[in-house]
């Protein structure tokens, strides 16, 4: 069991938890030395910076929120990647995303 964070209540036995990503930021990995000596270049993406969890009628209707207040942006201006091609076939993330 748990309590939903979007209604405050409790869960039913067996009801399943959903998160919904509300806040995401910008991030930039530096380049470094592996222990096994190879190099990795780092990059650059974006990470979960505040995500909610509670019923899954809470976190459809809140995903329909975010979706009305602002529509999906562009991971990376260049480039025609939404967030919802991150992971197919999953709901595209709507929430806010920090500098």
């Amino acid at each position: 069991m748990f309590k939903c964070e979007m209604c405050g209540s409790d869960s039913e036995i067996g009801e399943t938890l959903t998160k919904v990503v509300v806040v995401t930021r910008k991030k930039e990995y530096e380049s470094f030395q592996r222990a096994d000596g190879t190099r990795d270049r780092g990059g650059m993406g974006i990470e979960i910076a505040r995500e909610v969890s509670g019923h899954e009628r809470c976190a459809k209707a809140l995903q329909v929120e975010l979706l009305v207040a602002a529509p999906p942006t562009p991971v990376f201006a260049d480039t025609a990647m939404y967030t919802s091609d991150i992971a197919p076939g999953s709901a595209p993330f709507n929430g806010v995303h920090v500098q």
